[in-house]
């Protein structure tokens, strides 16, 4: 309990905090939590609002979800916006794979 309240005097550790937990749960397959967890960031921390990381996180959160066309749209935002970054093509495969699932529904 001291370590937490630690925590709370510092700012940027509660930050970082709550930016491993967003994405730990991602990487536990907890993926609604995770997708909660990172939509909140950018409203607690204004700097997280065009960060290709939490973007990215949350795209997966989508995809895991089946929501395709809000992570196709989060993942095209990566790629405009920061071209050279490395979830940059991940936008482009994903949407290779929507329409393709999309084409199976469909035949």
């Amino acid at each position: 309990f001291s370590a937490f309240r630690q925590l709370e005097d510092d700012p940027g550790r509660v930050r970082q905090a709550n930016i491993r937990v967003a994405l730990g749960l991602l990487r536990s397959g907890r993926f609604e939590e995770a997708r909660s967890e990172l939509e909140a960031l950018p409203d607690k921390y204004a700097d997280l609002r065009d960060s290709p990381e939490i973007m990215e996180g949350l795209a997966d959160s989508l995809l895991a979800l089946g929501e395709y066309e809000e992570a196709d749209r989060l993942l095209e935002r990566i790629e405009t916006r920061f071209p050279n970054h490395g979830f940059a093509g991940k936008g482009l495969l994903s949407r290779g794979l929507s329409a393709e699932r999309q084409g199976r529904e469909r035949g």
